[in-house]
């Protein structure tokens, strides 16, 4: 039940952020504040320290791709008004939220096309998959040539 009250707490917040207007922009804007109030409101409850770094990592990954995508959208005349609204209205909206309510998961954009940000993403959990490995093999007696060339490497 405390789980509903988080969400509906942080879709108050962001959407009294954004400035309402009609039409698809509306509507738009309505199922990214749902979204993204899903998002951060189960992040809040994540207490493994790892799990709670990759899906950070993953709503800074989506904030991108939805930027990419209301800029898309062109629902003002202009590209560069789009990207003023998205920057001053919505990233402003969900920035605030995330210092409010999380202090560990701040929005760090990733200015670069999806394939890349994809692939990115890929390589961080590989990372962390292997920084995991490594502390697990660090105090362990294996004197193999495999295992010695693995800590070389």
């Amino acid at each position: 039940m405390e789980q509903i009250g988080i969400a509906n707490n942080i879709f108050t917040e962001i959407g009294k952020n954004i400035v309402k207007r009609s039409g698809p922009f509306e509507i738009w804007r309505k199922k990214f504040i749902e979204e993204v109030s899903k998002k951060i409101s189960n992040s809040l409850n994540i207490e493994d320290v790892k799990e709670c770094k990759k899906n950070c990592r993953k709503i800074n990954y989506w904030m991108d791709d939805k930027e990419e995508e209301f800029v898309s959208k062109k629902f003002f005349v202009y590209e560069y008004i789009t990207s003023n609204v998205w920057k001053n209205e919505f990233e402003k909206a969900i920035i605030n939220t995330l210092k409010n309510k999380t202090k560990t998961c701040l929005r760090s954009r990733k200015k670069y096309p999806k394939e890349i940000r994809n692939i990115m993403g890929e390589l961080e959990d590989y990372i962390d998959a292997i920084n995991d490995y490594k502390k697990k093999f660090k105090n362990l007696y294996c004197w193999s040539e495999r295992y010695i060339d693995y800590k070389k490497w």
